[in-house]
């Protein structure tokens, strides 16, 4: 009990014992004190113990508020050393970079993207068909770089309306899915691969995708959205299996990790197209 606790710990220090009130006082500052412990190891031990992929039921906006530093937010993999709200905010400078800057870019770094698996409330998913290199044709997940200071989800809303003109408001953010270190032989700004036989150059674009789910309780699946200048056109897959054929493995991964409740990666490294299916 608190009171043998705190009796225990006098005798542990070697203090005498006393007794009447001063004993009866020494009992109840330990009971006190035993009981805010208790409390406080509680609320951090849930704050530990809360799952890394389950969305609260709050706007994601809320992730941009005060917080002390390294305050995390557990389910969208945010960790800030200073004040959210401050480091959240993103730059007219970080939202476009001159067209040289980026090719550079492109050509001597590595870019973090943020790639999208919508779900429509059938359980459909929101392909979009790709215009630009690396992947032009390919059916492919809303997504693209990420701009410095922007959350994953919130990148995630960004693109979502950009690309299919859906707003943040309509959306429900998920859990992030996966992550993926890819390595493309093309970049935006060069569709042809080296020639072959040639030196050995490096990736022409190699992107670290983060990959998310977002539902879009909205649409019902099936709708004709418009797309923006740098896709061709979309498509509904899912949630039969059917009409996945064909679908790239990149994709399927994001679904299956969907379907099974796995997360950042829990899905095999050899995933493809016959595992699914």
């Amino acid at each position: 009990s608190h009171f043998g606790s705190s009796a225990l710990g006098v005798a542990m220090l070697g203090i005498r014992r006393p007794s009447g009130w001063p004993r009866l006082l020494l009992e109840v500052l330990g009971t006190i004190l035993a009981v805010a412990l208790g409390a406080w190891w509680g609320s951090s031990a849930a704050v530990l113990n809360t799952p890394l992929n389950v969305c609260p039921e709050a706007p994601f906006e809320l992730l941009a508020t005060a917080s002390p530093p390294g305050a995390a937010s557990a389910w969208d993999r945010s960790l800030f050393f200073g004040d959210a709200k401050d480091l959240t905010h993103v730059t007219a400078s970080a939202r476009r970079l001159p067209g040289e800057v980026y090719r550079r870019v492109v050509d001597d770094l590595i870019i973090t993207c943020i790639d999208v698996l919508l779900e429509a409330s059938d359980g459909r998913y929101l392909l979009v068909v790709r215009e630009d290199e690396p992947g032009a044709g390919w059916a492919w997940l809303i997504g693209g770089r990420m701009w410095k200071g922007e959350t994953f989800f919130g990148a995630a809303m960004r693109k979502v309306k950009e690309e299919v003109g859906l707003e943040p408001e309509s959306l429900r953010p998920g859990r992030v899915l996966n992550v993926w270190n890819t390595f493309f032989n093309t970049t935006v700004h060069r569709a042809s691969a080296n020639a072959e036989g040639s030196e050995p150059s490096g990736p022409a674009t190699q992107t670290v995708n983060v990959v998310v789910h977002v539902l879009a309780p909205s649409l019902s699946g099936g709708e004709n959205l418009s797309v923006d200048n740098h896709h061709s056109g979309f498509r509904w897959v899912g949630p039969d299996d059917a009409s996945l054929v064909g679908v790239e493995p990149y994709v399927l991964a994001a679904i299956a990790s969907r379907r099974s409740g796995a997360g950042l990666g829990d899905v095999g490294a050899g995933f493809g197209r016959r595992e699914l299916l």
